[in-house]
């Protein structure tokens, strides 16, 4: 299966440097690059950095974006500025889990909903109905994480101005 598998749009840099690759649903997800004690201690006390490509990313836009964000995540979206993302359980009707995933606040008319699951497209509809709110579901955009104690100094010289978040750099404010 790994011929047939998809690879993102960073595999082959990561293939250079050494990384190791397992198929999952489809994808090429990078399992590590040879010493795992290593990427445990930039992980816990540097940086860390993954690519996460393979995640479905829903694009929310319209006057009540932020509110159908708002209602597929248990964490609070529209408390969130420009440029801050965060993380929580998506529940159906009866508080069951459904995914977890993150939000990315662009702007106050545009959002991420980044999700494992691609057929989510019914529990949107389900619980964003009757707000004006479109979304488009991709999964080709290149995207990568990075993490923990000094991603904002190691990966934006400029993070005060941007908020040192992905989503300021990703939407080029």
């Amino acid at each position: 299966m790994m011929d047939t598998a998809i690879r993102s749009p960073i595999h082959s840099a990561q293939e250079r440097i050494g990384g190791t690759f397992d198929d999952w649903d489809g994808w090429l997800w990078t399992t590590g690059f040879g010493d795992r004690d290593g990427e445990y201690r930039a992980i816990r006390e540097d940086v860390g950095a993954w690519d996460v490509s393979a995640l479905i990313k829903w694009d929310v836009r319209g006057p009540d974006a932020l509110a159908a964000a708002d209602r597929l995540l248990t964490n609070d979206v529209l408390g969130l500025a420009d440029g801050q993302v965060r993380y929580g359980a998506m529940v159906d009707a009866d508080g069951r889990f459904v995914d977890d995933g993150t939000v990315y606040r662009f702007a106050a008319d545009h959002a991420w909903v980044m999700t494992n699951l691609p057929d989510m497209e019914a529990h949107f509809a389900l619980v964003s109905g009757g707000l004006d709110a479109t979304s488009n579901v991709s999964s080709t955009t290149c995207h990568s994480s990075r993490s923990r104690a000094r991603a904002r100094e190691r990966c934006s010289p400029n993070w005060r101005r941007t908020r040192g978040s992905s989503a300021s750099a990703i939407s080029g404010s």
